[in-house]
């Protein structure tokens, strides 16, 4: 689980708008349990238009995300992404977020905030809502999660996020606005390569490529206020935001251990693909799978921040690698006289 801050925003005020009796729709319980990180869903809630989302209490919940001074919490980005370009946003380093916040409807910008359940307005909203998942699937869902966050994307009209792959189980809530959802099965091999998965864990956040005939196969998704998709993990997507009004979405999505299991074993196919090898996908083969774990085991680790669940195992070997790498590069090794 993330960390929760310690620190708290003033409470001199009036109390917060109580949050929905329910969040999910009890009528989408059947769909959570046949698609539930296998497909790509929609389905509706009741947090559309509630006032903790409007644009003076983001202004707020922006302050508060600023003064706990963890770095990555707070990311201002310009509209300057390609669809084709993989997951790279130009960053707007020294922009004032309550005039971004003021002004969103016209800059052209994009205001991400992590971490929002750290704040104790919303860490209830996160709670809750993974309750209600659990009500829903008929089992437990917090034993098995090893990272859990909560963001919000304040975006101005006609945004576009470029196509790309996340490793979270994630739920995407519209807020206020209309956006765009373009989802890929994750289990399509002619969308999503086993290379572009195995360079996406060690490090490639770009690693998957968009490809104009693969547009064919996306499961589109328009969400308005009161609409939410289901993503699985990896599962390939792109977004652009309406083009009539700012867009305010709520994202709720955590690790689970056993796709981060599944991730070291890419990992080790990554580096065996590379000595010139045909390793087998994850789930093939048991055995190879848990010796592939075993050589990326973090040794007990604990997580410090979201990138490091899985790839503590993976850090352990690159830098005695990138040591002996550079080593290699200085040594003038002696001429064959043979």
């Amino acid at each position: 689980m993330s960390v929760t801050a310690t620190d708290s925003p003033n409470r001199s005020g009036p109390p917060s708008p109580a949050w929905p009796a329910r969040i999910v729709h009890a009528d989408a319980a059947s769909r959570y349990r046949a698609d539930y990180n296998r497909m790509p869903f929609q389905f509706a809630h009741t947090l559309a238009e509630h006032p903790l989302f409007d644009l003076p209490q983001l202004v707020t919940l922006a302050t508060f995300l600023e003064e706990s001074r963890v770095p990555g919490r707070l990311t201002l980005f310009s509209d300057d992404a390609a669809l084709t370009q993989g997951w790279k946003r130009s960053g707007l380093p020294g922009a004032n977020v309550s005039e971004c916040l003021a002004e969103i409807e016209t800059s052209h910008s994009w205001v991400l905030m992590k971490d929002v359940q750290t704040h104790p307005d919303y860490r209830d909203l996160m709670d809750r809502f993974v309750s209600e998942l659990e009500q829903m699937l008929g089992r437990p869902v917090r034993p098995s999660i090893s990272w859990i966050d909560a963001y919000l994307f304040v975006s101005s009209p006609g945004m576009v996020t470029p196509y790309h792959i996340d490793h979270e189980t994630n739920f995407l809530f519209q807020i206020a606005g209309d956006k765009t959802v373009n989802l890929f099965d994750p289990s399509d091999r002619e969308v999503l390569s086993e290379d572009e998965i195995e360079r996406y864990y060690i490090g490639d956040f770009s690693s998957a490529r968009f490809r104009e005939p693969v547009q064919q196969k996306a499961m589109v998704f328009e969400l308005s206020p009161g609409l939410a998709v289901h993503q699985p993990p990896l599962a390939p997507h792109w977004v652009r935001t309406g083009s009539r009004r700012h867009s305010v979405s709520l994202s709720i999505l955590f690790f689970l251990r056993e796709y981060d299991a599944v991730a070291k074993v890419y990992q080790v196919n990554h580096y065996l693909r590379r000595l010139g090898l045909r390793p087998a996908s994850p789930g093939r083969s048991p055995l190879g799978d848990r010796v592939k774990r075993l050589v990326m085991s973090d040794l007990g680790y604990r997580p410090r921040q979201k990138t490091e669940v899985v790839r503590t195992g993976l850090t352990k070997y690159k830098a005695p690698l990138s040591f002996a790498r550079k080593l290699a590069a200085q040594v003038r090794w002696p001429r064959s006289t043979s």
